[in-house]
This record gives structure tokens, sequence and C-alpha cells, in this order.
């Protein structure tokens, strides 16, 4: 009677241990990988909302000066739309 390898025996049964830890090294690299992208993600679309509110107020400071200028020219808007008051009230 021969000894076959007990694996052979009782066919495939499960992982060795080997294998499952390189497994595990191999999940934990591309789950690393993973984070690092998506904090970088995270990271850039902050700052693209940022400049995006930043192009939004200067448009609007721009638009603001551009109305302020028309309304003081004379006969550049209809009266109703002129700016009154002080400095402090625009």
């Amino acid at each position: 009677m021969t000894r076959e390898p007990l694996r052979k025996r009782r066919g495939m049964r499960g992982f060795t241990l080997l294998e499952m830890l390189v497994t595990l090294l191999v999940v934990s690299l591309i789950a690393g990988v993973m984070g690092q992208a998506l904090a970088q993600l995270a990271r850039i679309e902050q700052l693209l909302a940022g400049a995006q509110l930043r192009s939004v107020a200067s448009s609007l400071r721009a638009e603001w000066l551009r109305s302020a200028i028309e309304s003081l020219l004379p006969g550049g808007r209809d009266s109703d739309e002129r700016m009154s008051g002080s400095e402090r009230e625009l």
C-alpha cells in the first residue's frame, strides 16, 4: 500500500494557510491603494469646489461693478433701476 499525500486522497478541500496569507496581502494592498486614491480624489474635489466658488464670486463682483458704473452714467439704465443711497447701502 503506497502512501499518497493526504491532500490528494481527500481531494481539494480548501486553501492552505500560505494561500490565505497571500490572498489577504494582495487584498490589503489593493485596499490601501484604493483608500489613497479616494482620499486624493476628495482633496481634488474640495480644491475644485473652492476654485469654482472663487470664480463665481469674481463674476458676481464684476457684474456688480458693471451694474454700478452703468447706473451712474446718464441714460445708462432706466431711472427705476438706478442705485440710490450711500456706498454702504450698495
